[in-house]
């Protein structure tokens, strides 16, 4: 079924097909399967590789020096002494001498073996080994040398993939091709061992800039005689033509003598972002000690500079983020708790690259706008903008229209770096202490969307797991503005959009939340309906996961296959479809018949999603009937649909009503479960630092002992943050609303 875009044109703007990337996924579903990332990262980055760019532009572009440098040179032969028609293994070792003996570097890097050993401070599915790592040589000086020749991402400065025999990811078009002829030309080539290949390039692209603070990041590329160098930034990822560097050695040395010779800016690293001084580190323990999930990693503290209104920038310290991206282009958001080094206090930083398009409005200024409007339950804006400087806006993307361009190319976002401060360190949905607890923080992030919708004029657009969280005294928070769109207020003329804006109306989310008339129909107009859905699609799976319910494991897992994670990739238009699980459990009722939903001891909330279906499924009804039409098939009977102003979820009102009426009944259990994985290393807690949310894997506690101790051989997924990572100070600047 086609669902037509039927609604309130106040409330509603158009957008390019939603990606189903990695990232939107709830975190709990990556596994550490790396074949199954790499082939996922592959799938999300197709059509992002812009190449093959002739090397010397690459290096007038990306690695241009002073005129009066004085570059190393080779023989034009002197890297055919690479091995050739050996194992893998066998090149590794003597490409590192060869550059060594040419002083290419000039003793500014060193290059490591490092295919036996992954990071371990890579969480388990970014476990990956480059095959050579360049290290800054000051980096080793007091290395242990038992552990020079493990993978270090947060020291990598170029990584290596080197592959036996003729094996590449890409494919050049002939010289001799029209432009029309290479467009059409398959630059990806198009081989299950090249597409996992360009995973591989892709993963460990990507854990390189999420462990560091990056504008961009390089890569080298080798099979048996060709080389290719490559430049990855935010929007997409620039790949050389192929050069032969057994007959034209000269080309990868000037590579490795410009890249030894540049800048740190120049080669990637973010200048606002700097290593923390030993007393700032000692104060900002003391704040943060409580807010550090997995001490096990060790990460260096930093101190990162803030984008203020007048213009300046405010340091704040931090070690480790409580989300970080698993994708090499997009937003990339890292979310940081933070010691503000104004204020004296634990704060919390987003660092995202936002979409740079016309209709976009940063999402600092968001805040601020709904901030002065007292918009209640959002985070309070401190300070933020974007980052000014030079690499903190992508470049890929203005490349689409270079001539030597070949292949199917994405539509690449233009993405600009953006930070800024809040007021607030919430605690993430999963970790809710009962049921009643959980449907309170949705009904306030739902109150949140819809006084940013009638006080502002703006439609969220990205309601998910993540972007629905609890403050320190159990109530919700609606994080995460970036992808709100000023539609206007209900009743108003909506704003008018250049031809521009109407053209990138740009748009993401997580899979799982998306509505089916979103998921189905690619260009679907973003309505208010759809994020009303997307709440309910959160609040059921956070019931499937961790309420008690009358539906067996088996089940569960199906309903998750069918109902959220569904989906289809049309390889011609080149994007996902799905919905039709999500539709069909509103039309037919799957899901919910024969036997009706249940939540023993917690009736409320079983009201509440029964309440919220029906109201969805009408909905449904609605658009099945407008696409219909209005046939009088039989005298006297129509088949006109209501108006859409008597449909339930018109607006918030109806819901707003279902959550106002199930929070005051009484009938509610204290309750909940968790997704039991194999146990891992829990970090120390004491009582001294242990508050509200239980400690540590006793919770939730188990339905047949609840007052006892959890089991000790077991934890749960999602819960697995320690109580002692939340401190529970009762601060904040956040407006709650009263009804």
């Amino acid at each position: 079924m086609s669902l037509p875009n039927i609604p309130n044109p106040q409330v509603s703007i158009g957008g390019t097909p939603i990606v189903r990337k990695i990232i939107s996924h709830p975190q709990h579903t990556l596994v550490a399967d790396g074949d199954r990332m790499q082939w996922d990262m592959a799938n999300e980055e197709m059509h992002r590789w812009v190449g093959p760019m002739p090397s010397g532009e690459f290096f007038a572009s990306y690695m241009k020096l002073d005129e009066d440098v004085d570059l190393p040179t080779v023989s034009k032969t002197y890297f055919d002494g690479v091995p050739k028609d050996k194992e893998e293994a066998q090149m590794y070792d003597p490409l590192i001498d060869l550059i060594k003996a040419a002083d290419l570097v000039d003793s500014k890097f060193v290059f490591l073996n490092t295919s036996r050993h992954s990071d371990p401070n890579s969480l388990d599915h970014n476990k990956w080994r480059p095959d050579i790592s360049t290290h800054k040589t000051e980096d080793e000086e007091y290395c242990d040398p038992q552990q020079r020749n493990k993978t270090d991402f947060d020291k990598q400065q170029l990584p290596w993939e080197l592959k036996v025999g003729k094996l590449s990811p890409f494919n050049d078009p002939p010289k001799t091709l029209t432009k029309d002829g290479r467009l059409a030309h398959e630059f990806e080539t198009n081989t299950d061992d090249a597409h996992k290949l360009r995973g591989q390039l892709a993963t460990v692209l990507a854990e390189m800039c999420t462990r560091q603070f990056r504008t961009h990041a390089f890569m080298v590329f080798m099979n048996e005689s060709d080389v290719r160098f490559i430049r990855t930034d935010r929007s997409g990822t620039v790949v050389t033509e192929a050069i032969n560097y057994r007959t034209e050695s000269g080309v990868l040395a000037e590579f490795l003598a410009r890249f030894a010779r540049m800048t740190d800016v120049q080669r990637g690293v973010d200048n606002t972002v700097r290593r923390a001084t030993q007393s700032e580190i000692a104060v900002a323990q003391k704040f943060l000690a409580d807010y550090q999930a997995t001490p096990e990693r060790s990460l260096p503290w930093v101190a990162i500079k803030v984008p203020t209104i007048d213009g300046s920038v405010r340091e704040v310290i931090t070690r480790e983020p409580v989300s970080e991206p698993n994708t090499l282009t997009g937003r990339a958001t890292r979310a940081f708790p933070v010691y503000d080094l104004v204020e004296k206090k634990v704060m919390y930083v987003k660092d995202t690259w936002r979409a740079a398009l016309p209709g976009m409005d940063q999402e600092a200024e968001i805040l601020r706008e709904l901030n002065a409007a007292e918009v209640c339950h959002v985070p309070r804006l401190v300070e933020g903008g974007d980052v000014i400087g030079e690499f903190h806006e992508a470049h890929s993307h203005t490349l689409q229209d270079a001539p030597w361009r070949a292949g199917p190319l994405a539509d690449l976002v233009p993405r600009t770096h953006h930070r800024f401060l809040e007021d607030f360190v919430g605690i993430q949905l999963c970790r809710f202490r009962f049921p009643k607890e959980l449907l309170q923080a949705v009904s306030d992030a739902f109150d949140a969307h819809r006084e940013a919708l009638v006080k502002c004029g703006f439609l969220h657009r990205d309601i998910s797991e993540n972007n629905i969280m609890i403050d320190s005294d159990g109530r919700g928070i609606l994080n995460d503005w970036d992808m709100a769109k000023r539609v206007g207020r209900p009743g108003e003329a909506p704003p008018v959009l250049s031809e521009e804006a109407k053209r990138h109306s740009y748009r993401t989310g997580t899979w799982y939340y998306l509505s089916s008339g979103l998921l189905d129909v690619p260009f679907k107009l973003h309505t208010l309906q759809d994020d009303i859905e997307s709440f309910f699609h959160v609040l059921f799976y956070y019931c499937l996961q961790f309420v008690h319910h009358n539906r067996s494991d088996d089940e569960v897992k199906y309903i998750i296959n069918d109902v959220f994670e569904e989906s289809t990739y049309d390889p011609v238009l080149g994007y996902h479809q799905g919905g039709k699980g999500k539709r069909l459990m509103f039309l037919i009722r799957r899901h919910f018949k024969p036997v009706p939903f249940d939540f023993p001891n917690n009736r409320a909330l079983t009201d509440w999603i029964r309440g919220a279906h029906s109201a969805l499924r009408q909905y449904y009804m609605y658009l099945l009937s407008k696409e219909d039409g209005d046939t009088d098939d039989l005298p006297g009977v129509s088949n006109k649909p209501p108006p859409f102003e008597s449909l339930a979820i018109y607006d918030h009102t109806y819901l707003r009503n279902l959550f106002a009426t199930s929070l005051a009944q009484t009938t509610w259990s204290r309750e909940r479960k968790g997704v039991i994985i194999k146990k891992r290393p829990r970090p120390r807690v004491t009582r001294a630092n242990a508050h509200d949310r239980d400690d540590c894997e006793d919770l939730p506690p188990t339905p047949s002992k609840p007052s006892k101790r959890a089991r000790t051989d077991i934890e749960y997924i999602l819960p697995a943050k320690t109580s002692s990572q939340w401190r529970r100070d009762g601060k904040g600047g956040n407006k709650r609303c009263t009804r």
